[in-house]
C-alpha cells in the first residue's frame, strides 16, 4: 500500500510540472508565417491565408490543398503578366524620354534659327525681374 502511495504522489508531482508548460503553450497563439486560425465554435482551424472557406449552416469546408495552389498559381500568373505589360509600357516611355533629351541636348541644325532664343522673355518673367530689382540688397 505504501508503494502504491509512493507512485501515486510522485505521478502527481510529474503531472503538476508538466501543467505550466502546456498553459504556455496554449496561451502564445503564434501562427507560423502566411497561416491564419479560423474559428468554429470551440474549435480553431489553422490554414493559409487566402484559402477559401464555404460555410454552409455549421460546417465549414476549406477549399483542398490542390485547389488552393492552382488558383494561387494562376493568380501569380495573371499578376506576372500585368506586369510584364506595365513594364513594356515604361520601357516605350523611357524611350521617348531619351528621345526628347537627346533634341533638346543636341545644337539647330546650321541655317535654322534658335527660335526660343529669339522670342521675347513673359511678362511673368519681366513682373518677377522687376519685383526682384525693388527688393533691399542685403548687407
Amino acid at each position: 500500500m505504501r508503494k502504491n502511495g509512493i507512485l501515486l504522489m510522485l505521478l502527481a508531482g510529474i503531472v503538476l510540472m508538466e501543467l505550466p508548460g502546456i498553459a504556455e503553450q496554449k496561451d502564445t497563439g503564434e501562427l507560423p508565417p502566411g497561416m491564419k486560425a479560423i474559428k468554429v465554435g470551440t474549435a480553431t482551424i489553422v490554414a493559409p491565408q487566402g484559402i477559401r472557406t464555404i460555410r454552409v449552416a455549421d460546417i465549414i469546408q476549406l477549399e483542398s490543398m490542390d485547389q488552393y495552389v492552382a488558383r494561387t498559381f494562376l493568380d501569380f500568373e495573371e499578376r506576372m503578366k500585368d506586369l510584364e505589360a506595365r513594364e513594356e509600357e515604361l520601357t516605350e516611355e523611357l524611350k521617348e524620354l531619351k528621345k526628347e533629351i537627346q533634341k533638346e541636348k543636341s545644337p539647330p541644325p546650321e541655317g535654322e534659327e534658335n527660335i526660343e532664343a529669339t522670342k521675347e522673355p513673359a511678362e511673368e518673367t519681366t513682373e518677377t525681374t522687376n519685383l526682384l530689382r525693388t527688393l533691399p540688397k542685403p548687407l
